[in-house]
């Protein structure tokens, strides 16, 4: 029994590094991305923020054609209405091409008629909660914001279940044309700041900071920057688990702690597990010299003896791992 509650301990250990060591990963470009992060004055030292301004992308569509894709990506809660059935959804606005960047896989519909402003798309989990199991396509939603407006929107388009180990984990997509109607945000302000401006080519921007870092520092008084600099979508995670990077409006990743920690105990449970098998076995062995001596007056040769034994062990094990507390090793799989 302890054997085996040892090995699925490193078995749940091995899931719970795979998930920190796959984050963002079910991006295909997510060595393409890139995410533009600023480093603000404090003290004469250069502290990094997750987050850039709104008027931010605008300016680089204009300026840097060579750029392949570029989208503003912010978020917030929104009550979505259909008949009786309320819910609060975590709401993310994109541009055209922040699907082009960023893989969603569909179950209904097409992701182009998410380009048109009157269409969201909407999470697998979010469809069986309005819809139940039917294909939503073509239906309406009501959208109520925070003045208890309400704005009808299309469904156009399925995704299927974001895994938890990403940076983004919205449950409902819409373009950023409705952001100024439905939440009041100017998209256009150098002001007000958003969860992330994404990119697909960083070559192009180096002179980025010559062009807009002091139009940023007119635009805010209280918020002076020094420069802007990019990280690409693969490496995001751990440049957030570092401890020293602030304003992170995206989904976090577990520190690392909580990888190494587990690791470490799940090791040490194993080892000690090994030595008591151990132990035991010798243990075990000692009361049959016995019949170690009779099969050895019998004919058998210390390679079969060995192989008799070690045959035992084995089938130890094996019946251990068989029986091992498996019920947490699919749930944490899962996440």
């Amino acid at each position: 029994m302890g054997l085996g509650l040892s090995i699925a301990c490193c078995i749940v250990g091995y899931l719970n590094y795979k998930y920190s060591s796959d984050y963002d990963r079910n991006h295909e470009n997510h060595e393409r991305i890139y995410k533009i992060h600023s480093y603000k004055s404090v003290q004469d030292e250069k502290m990094p923020y997750g987050i850039a301004p709104f008027a931010l992308e605008a300016q680089i569509k204009d300026r840097y054609p060579n750029v392949s894709h570029v989208s503003k990506y912010a978020t917030q809660g929104l009550i979505f209405k259909k008949d009786l059935k309320v819910f609060d959804q975590y709401v993310a606005f994109a541009e055209d091409d922040f699907l082009d960047m960023f893989s969603f896989p569909l179950k209904y519909g097409d992701k182009e008629t998410y380009k048109e402003p009157s269409n969201i798309m909407i999470a697998e989990e979010v469809a069986e909660a309005y819809f139940g199991d039917q294909d939503p396509t073509e239906e309406t939603l009501k959208v109520i914001n925070e003045n208890g407006d309400e704005f009808p929107m299309i469904v156009g388009a399925v995704f299927e279940k974001i895994p938890r180990n990403s940076s983004l984990t919205f449950r409902v997509l819409m373009h950023l044309d409705n952001i100024e109607k439905i939440t009041a945000r100017d998209p256009n302000s150098w002001e007000r700041f958003i969860s992330a401006t994404w990119i697909m080519t960083a070559n192009a921007l180096q002179d980025l900071n010559e062009n807009f870092v002091a139009v940023q520092n007119e635009a805010r008084n209280d918020f002076q920057i020094s420069e802007y600099y990019f990280v690409t979508l693969s490496n995001l995670g751990q440049h957030v688990i570092s401890g020293l990077l602030r304003s992170n409006w995206l989904n976090q990743p577990p520190v690392t702690a909580a990888i190494v920690v587990p690791a470490i105990m799940a090791s040490l449970m194993l080892l000690i597990a090994c030595f008591n098998f151990t132990n035991t076995s010798i243990a075990i062995s000692s009361k049959r010299l016995k019949e170690i001596g009779i099969r050895k007056v019998m004919g058998s040769n210390r390679r079969q003896l060995i192989f008799q034994f070690m045959g035992g062990k084995f089938h130890t094990c094996f019946f251990s791992h068989a029986t091992r507390p498996a019920d947490c090793i699919p749930t944490r799989a899962r996440l």
